[in-house]
């Protein structure tokens, strides 16, 4: 089993001296297997996006090691540029990621940097516009200027797919989405994780974004570790008050039937939950 471990890992950058405060990641310890489904999630400045930084490889720990096969990564150059071929970071802004004219030469940038051939180039760009919805007739050609925020961000985890990745690393894919936008990108993701059985870290705020992506919840708080629970662990009742996260919404809409008087047996997480049981009522 493909294990990323992080032992007793800290990170603060380099450019902040120590009189500027504790490091912006302290103690880390936990690992991820590469096919499971991850959520970060903690307040602004708890540390999501610069543990996806040092999840990719972008940055080295200032303390701990972090070890793909039992080795560390940063051991060498060879070895880093290894485990970057098996996780890929998507940016929480696409533009960042997004600079070929138009969405096929984006999506090919990184295949072409492997040195493959055309043939095969194509045949991930094909393949990476299928998993993400993105019609290669329509969209092939399409300038990236012309796109809404919600195509950039799938074109954005189309370049990354592209690169044949095991483990996606997303940081806050849901901002500036629209509702349906954001329900149309869930659906992509549990399909790419579900169908193509690729591992998931995904960085939100959103913890009811989170529940209907992934199977387990790494909680942030202060550059800390403060809970690590998989969801079929995590009761409706539990609001993490200590790291700020509140009640989903479904959760809370299930505590105010209650109190109307409704018998609601079974605790409830996610709108998908409560709307399917809702529906057995139905029945």
């Amino acid at each position: 089993m493909k294990q990323i471990v992080f032992d007793d890992v800290s990170f603060k950058y380099p450019q902040w001296t120590a009189d500027d405060g504790p490091p912006q990641l302290q103690h880390l310890c936990f690992s991820l297997r590469l096919g499971e489904a991850v959520g970060l999630i903690g307040a602004n400045g708890s540390g999501k996006t610069t543990l996806l930084q040092l999840l990719a490889g972008l940055e080295p720990p200032t303390a701990g090691e972090i070890r793909f096969l039992g080795e560390n990564i940063h051991a060498d150059t060879g070895r880093l540029a290894r485990y970057r071929l098996e996780i890929n970071l998507v940016f929480q802004f696409p533009e960042m990621q997004l600079f070929e004219p138009t969405v096929a030469e984006d999506i090919a940038f990184g295949p072409k940097n492997l040195a493959l051939a055309e043939a095969q180039i194509r045949r991930r760009v094909q393949e990476a516009m299928r998993w993400m919805d993105l019609d290669f007739d329509r969209f092939a050609r399409r300038y990236i200027d012309a796109l809404s925020q919600g195509e950039k961000r799938r074109v954005a985890i189309a370049g990354v797919l592209a690169m044949n990745p095991t483990m996606l690393a997303l940081d806050e894919p849901t901002a500036a989405l629209d509702p349906r936008s954001q329900g149309k990108l869930i659906a992509l993701l549990q399909n790419l994780h579900r169908g193509q059985g690729t591992g998931l870290v995904i960085a939100s705020h959103d913890i009811d974004f989170l529940l209907d992506t992934v199977s387990r919840l790494i909680v942030l708080q202060d550059g800390r570790i403060a809970a690590d629970v998989s969801l079929a662990d995590l009761h409706e009742s539990e609001t993490l008050p200590q790291s700020g996260i509140p009640l989903s919404r479904a959760s809370r809409l299930a505590r105010r039937l209650r109190e109307l008087g409704l018998s609601l047996p079974t605790p409830f997480l996610s709108a998908n939950q409560l709307l399917h049981w809702l529906e057995e009522q139905e029945g």
